[in-house]
C-alpha cells in the first residue's frame, strides 16, 4: 500500500515570509491578495499603548491609556529597553529609532502619565515597567518621547484588507491606520470611526472633544454645544459646563462630579483644577441663591476655564498662593464648597498654572492647611501660622 503525507497547513510563518490564504508560507503575495500584518487588538484596555502623529502606525508620538484618559510619556531616562516593550506590544519586531522627539508635544492641556521609565525589556507594556508615580512629572510635552517601530512579527495574504486598514493597491499592502483611529480613509491619519473612549473630530480621534464641543457617548462624535455655553456636556442650554465672556455659571439642581487636581512640575503653591462635568446654566447675572465666585476670598487663576486654575487666597487685600504641603481630598473639598462648584473627586500635587512672574513675586500665605472637609470656608481650617 501506498502512503501519501500532506503538506502540513503552516498557522505562522518565520520573519520575512507571509501566510498565504492556503496556508503556505510565501514571500510574495499571490496575484488578488494583499500582505496585511497581524497585530494585538486595540481595544482601549488599560495599560494600552499607541504611536500618534506620525505618517504610519509604526511612529509617532508615545501615548498609554490609564483611567480612561490617553497621556504622553516623558523621555527622561528613555532607554532601548524601554523602546522594546512599547513596539513589542504593538506587535513590532525591532525598533529603528531608540528616541525621537519629532512627534512632541501631545498639546498643553494633555495628560503626562509616566516619567523616569526604566524597563528591562521583558514587560508587557511600559505601565508596567518601574517609573514614577502615575500622573507625577516635572516634563514638558516637548520632553514626550517619540519613537520609530519595524519589522511586523508576522504578515498574512488577504483578499481584501481588514477594517483599521487601508488598502494600498500598487505596492498590495494593507497598511494599518493610525492607532488613534478605528477605521480610516485616503490615509492612515484620517479617521472614520474612532475606538473605544475616543470621540471623532474632524478626521482626528480625540480622548476630550474641544471647548465647544461635546462627545456623543452613542455615536462617538465630536458635537456642537449650546451658543451659550463655553464647554459643554450636552447640546442643551442647561447641559453647560463652563461659560464665555462675562457670563455666569449657575449649576443645576442634580449637579455631579467636579475633578480637582494639581500639576507636575513640583513647584510651591497649589493649582488646582475642576474638571468641567458639573452641569448648569451660562447667565448674565448669578440667580439668587448663589454669589460669583470672584467676590470670595479664594480663587482659580490662570485656567483655560473658569473651572480650573491655580489656588490663591486673598489675605490683607492682597492674593497669594498656597503651599501643597498635606494637600488633600479635604482640603481641595472645601475649596470646590466655598466656591460653589460641587463635589471634589481627585487631589493631586504640583503647580501646572503657573503665573509667570506675577506668581513668582507673589506672597505664599499658606502651608500645613488641613481641613476635614466639612468647612464651609477655608478659614474655618486648620492654618499654620
Amino acid at each position: 500500500a501506498s502512503s501519501s503525507s500532506a503538506t502540513p497547513t503552516c498557522l505562522r510563518c518565520a520573519a520575512g515570509w507571509l501566510l498565504s490564504t492556503d496556508g503556505a508560507c510565501v514571500q510574495t503575495c499571490p496575484p488578488g491578495t494583499s500582505a496585511q500584518a497581524e497585530f494585538p487588538a486595540h481595544d482601549g484596555a488599560p495599560g494600552a499603548s499607541r504611536l500618534v502623529g506620525g505618517p504610519t502606525s509604526a511612529e509617532g508620538r508615545l501615548e498609554v491609556l490609564y483611567n480612561g484618559i490617553w497621556g504622553s510619556v516623558c523621555s527622561d531616562l528613555w532607554s532601548l529597553n524601554n523602546a522594546m516593550v512599547v513596539c513589542r506590544q504593538l506587535g513590532y519586531a525591532s525598533v529603528s529609532m531608540k528616541l525621537d522627539l519629532t512627534y512632541a508635544d501631545g498639546g498643553t492641556q494633555q495628560q503626562i502619565w509616566l516619567d523616569d521609565v526604566i524597563c528591562t525589556g521583558d514587560e508587557a507594556s511600559p505601565v508596567h515597567c518601574r517609573h514614577a508615580a502615575l500622573g507625577q512629572s516635572n516634563c514638558l510635552h516637548g520632553d514626550d518621547v517619540g519613537l520609530k517601530c519595524s519589522g511586523p512579527v508576522a504578515q498574512t495574504c488577504v483578499s481584501s484588507c481588514s477594517a483599521g486598514f487601508l488598502p494600498t493597491s500598487v505596492l498590495g499592502q494593507c497598511t494599518r491606520c493610525s492607532m488613534e483611529c478605528e477605521t480610516c480613509s485616503g490615509q492612515v491619519s484620517q479617521c472614520v470611526s474612532c475606538p473605544r473612549l475616543s470621540y471623532l473630530f474632524t478626521t482626528r480621534c480625540l480622548s476630550r472633544c474641544p471647548d465647544g464641543y461635546f462627545g456623543n457617548e452613542v455615536t462617538r462624535v465630536c458635537e456642537t454645544c449650546h451658543s451659550s455655553c463655553h464647554t459643554c456636556s450636552g447640546p442643551a442650554d442647561d447641559q453647560c459646563t463652563s461659560c464665555p465672556g462675562n457670563l455666569y455659571f449657575t449649576p443645576t439642581p442634580a449637579t455631579t462630579t467636579i475633578s480637582v487636581s494639581n500639576g507636575q512640575d513640583g513647584q510651591s503653591g497649589l493649582a488646582a483644577r475642576i474638571s468641567a462635568v458639573q452641569r448648569g446654566g451660562c447667565l448674565a447675572s448669578c440667580r439668587p441663591t448663589f454669589v460669583s465666585a470672584s467676590s470670595h476670598s479664594v480663587r482659580l487663576v490662570d485656567g483655560g476655564t473658569p473651572f480650573e486654575g491655580r489656588v490663591e487666597v486673598l489675605y490683607n487685600g492682597v492674593w497669594g498662593t498656597i503651599c501643597d504641603d498635606f494637600w488633600d481630598m479635604n482640603d481641595a473639598q472645601v475649596v470646590c464648597r466655598q466656591l460653589r462648584l460641587g463635589d471634589a473627586v481627585v487631589a493631586q500635587r504640583g503647580n501646572r498654572f503657573r503665573g509667570g512672574a506675577e506668581q513668582t513675586s507673589m506672597p505664599i500665605w499658606l502651608r500645613d492647611f488641613f481641613c476635614d472637609g466639612k468647612e464651609e470656608t477655608i478659614e474655618s481650617c486648620r492654618i499654620a501660622a
